[in-house]
């Protein structure tokens, strides 16, 4: 099964230093740490641009700024300025998108990506049929089912496995039994 692509915009990477008290980000926030947890286990192909770190250069917060810029290496695919970007991006922006975003998304669907992410409502609100622009929080309750089909499986089934496990065993035994482990360790 394919691997998705996604392209990460900087307010999606700045979401979990936002302001948790505000409706509906704390949500984002855990999306986003989910979605970084995927891309750092490999079970999700991130992309990422030289208009990415242009920004983040501009990131006021250098604890944001260094954290996210120790992230962008573990993209598998980089888009450097290239004109084939410039044009998508110029065909974006006169549809109203701002520059900077304009060259996200260009570079996004450039590079063949499935999701573009963003907590940008704005950019949200833009439709294009060569890329998917989502939230975090959508991305991961859309596509959990999906991550989930990547993680090898195996005949065995722990829940029916442990079923009869210590079920001849009293709490006492038990306890006794891991008092004995660790006696033999060392603990």
């Amino acid at each position: 099964m394919r691997k998705f692509r996604v392209y990460l915009d900087n307010c999606c990477y700045n979401r979990p230093y936002d302001d948790q008290a505000r409706p509906g980000i704390e949500l984002e926030a855990k999306a986003k740490l989910y979605i970084q947890k995927l891309i750092a286990e490999n079970d999700v192909n991130m992309v990422s641009s030289v208009f990415l770190e242009y920004e983040n250069d501009a990131n006021p917060s250098s604890t944001r700024k260094k954290a996210i810029k120790n992230f962008l290496p573990l993209a598998k695919e980089h888009v450097d300025k290239r004109e084939d970007v410039v044009s998508i991006a110029q065909e974006i922006n006169a549809k109203g998108i701002k520059p900077i975003d304009s060259l996200h998304l260009a570079s996004a669907i450039y590079a063949d990506c499935d999701f573009f992410i963003t907590t940008n409502d704005e950019l949200l609100a833009y439709k294009d049929n060569r890329i998917r622009v989502i939230n975090p929080t959508d991305f991961r309750n859309e596509n959990a089912q999906h991550v989930v089909l990547l993680v090898p499986k195996e005949s065995f089934d722990y829940t029916e496995w442990q079923k009869d496990l210590y079920k001849d065993l009293s709490v006492e035994e038990i306890f006794a039994s891991i008092q004995s482990k660790e006696g033999a360790q060392g603990m």
